[in-house]
């Protein structure tokens, strides 16, 4: 277990093993089947394997994980408690949701562009759902009011053409000089270029304006906006939601990590297109960009933000992350950054996120008279493993769980039958590893969990990936959280996630701040 010391911001010198998102393996020519070559036990394993002999005893006290970790019913109940109000973008899900819900936090909106993510955080929280098709209706509706032409735009011979539903109108130069163009699919990023400058930020408000119109204006009834972010303007949610600029007191976002990962493109990937989720495309590395525009508008007391550690590593430390926390300043608020690793916070996985935390700079803390700064969780006195998780889920397994999980008839399950605990080949499927059930487990991504042909953690004893309730708590959701869609969609979006328990603790650090801190008036 490693700990980032206190004046070491980034925490870039702690260990990081393997957190990154990682791609489904592409198809290789069949070959003829050979043994795959161990590799033999790393200290930590070798260490745990001489603390199992004390597994029996007392010899570590901690409260077992069906205990520690809560339901969702109890989750509702304490969403709202502490009397704070937090908006969340790129919710996925609900990971980093849930750890504010269950902190007490209240979530007023969730911004999340993925279906099966939105089914997901429906089936678990009173909410009303804005679907695409509502906002390209509402952008529909608004353009028509501003004389903007709806089609798709493109050039023949020269000339620009409108391409509506119906039929190919050419856009004369005359009509260039009144109307500006937005894409009938909506494609927000193209369209606002499109429009442009002051009259492209009119068209996004009164666009959000008409989404929500007429919809329940109650707390307790939560907004799931299902829209692009981009399409979404900071005043008129506020607006809706009767607070004022600078009310609100937490926003916090998980902006897709995909553009960072140390596993993926990386730079190559930057400014271009990405498929995410098996569902929709877009850019990504510049929605970073869109949480910045969103802080700016909301002006919240507080924020969080997460993403992959890859973030603050070659390149993207410098082009991107050292940027970041200088727009963060520049927006009036004291950031800063550490690597966390969730099995530091009574999460049974080794899985490292990178954690932006701002406190607005005019908080005064009322203990010392001094500027309120970012607070951290202390780390646990124990360590959960991968046996506490599995015997947390046993009540929740059932028959088909378990079998949708087998790798006996895929070439991994003859590897697995050869590793022993903690172990991993070394010269083919090199992700897959048998876990050491006195270990937290490896950090499961959204491809192993959701792509059974896909080397990753596995159970120890078993031949087999992990099943749904197992990998419920190793990412620390509420023990009866519901994961909708088929069994590879809820092991993706759990894949995705941000360890809700670890991200209540930090919840539970901001709230602590904000709590004890007051606003400071100007003059």
């Amino acid at each position: 277990m490693s700990e980032v010391a206190e004046d070491d911001l980034f925490g870039f010198d702690s260990f990081v093993e393997d957190e990154e998102e990682v791609e489904a393996p592409q198809r290789r020519q069949r070959k003829p089947y050979r043994e795959a070559t161990i590799r033999p036990p790393s200290k930590l394993e070798a260490s745990a394997s001489m603390e199992s002999i004390f597994a029996e005893d007392d010899f570590w006290e901690k409260t077992p994980l069906q205990d520690l970790y809560v339901t969702q019913k109890e989750v509702l109940q304490l969403k709202g408690s502490n009397g704070l109000k937090v908006i969340g973008t790129f919710d996925g899900g609900g990971g980093s949701l849930t750890g504010f819900a269950w902190s007490g936090w209240q979530d007023l909106m969730s911004v999340e562009f993925v279906e099966a993510a939105r089914e997901t955080l429906a089936a678990n929280y009173p909410s009303f759902m804005v679907t695409p098709h509502e906002v390209k209706e509402a952008a529909e509706k608004v353009a028509a009011e501003m004389d903007l032409e709806v089609g798709v735009a493109k050039f023949k011979n020269g000339d620009l053409y409108v391409t509506p539903d119906t039929a190919k109108v050419v856009v004369t130069p005359e009509m260039k000089s009144k109307k500006r163009i937005i894409a009938s699919s909506i494609n927000w990023e193209e369209t606002l270029t499109r429009i442009g400058g002051i009259l492209s930020n009119e068209f996004r408000h009164r666009v959000t304006e008409a989404a929500l119109e007429g919809r329940p204006r109650d707390h307790e009834i939560m907004p799931l906006w299902g829209d692009d972010v981009r399409a979404l303007d900071p005043q008129a949610v506020l607006d809706f939601l009767g607070l004022e600029r600078g009310e609100l007191d937490g926003y916090e976002g998980s902006p897709p990590c995909k553009s960072f990962s140390t596993s993926g493109l990386r730079e190559e990937g930057w400014g271009k297109i990405l498929h995410y989720s098996d569902e929709r495309s877009q850019r990504t590395d510049d929605l970073f960009l869109e949480f910045l525009r969103l802080l700016d508008g909301f002006y919240p007391k507080s924020f969080v933000a997460e993403n992959v550690t890859g973030l603050g590593m070659g390149a993207a430390e410098i082009e991107v992350m050292q940027p970041l926390i200088d727009a963060f300043d520049d927006l009036g608020y004291t950031v800063q950054a550490r690597v966390l690793h969730a099995s530091d916070y009574n999460v049974p996985q080794r899985r490292s996120r990178l954690i932006f935390q701002g406190i607005r700079k005019d908080q005064i803390d009322q203990r010392t008279g001094e500027q309120a700064k970012p607070k951290w969780p202390s780390l646990s006195e124990v360590v959960y493993t991968c046996q506490d998780a599995l015997d947390a889920a046993e009540e929740y397994n059932t028959e088909d769980y378990v079998k949708n999980a087998s790798l006996e008839k895929y070439e991994l399950g003859k590897i697995w039958k050869n590793l022993g605990h903690g172990a991993s080949p070394e010269n083919k499927a090199y992700q897959l590893v048998r876990c050491h059930p006195n270990l937290p487990v490896p950090t499961i991504t959204a491809t192993s969990a959701g792509n059974h042909a896909a080397a990753g953690p596995t159970h120890p004893h078993e031949c087999r990936k992990f099943s749904i309730p197992e990998y419920r708590y190793l990412f620390s959701f509420p023990k009866d959280y519901k994961f909708t869609g088929t069994i590879e969609q809820q092991g993706e979006r759990m894949g995705r996630s941000v360890p809700a328990y670890m991200m209540k603790q930090i919840a539970d650090c901001v709230a602590d701040v904000l709590l004890n801190s007051e606003t400071r008036e100007d003059g």
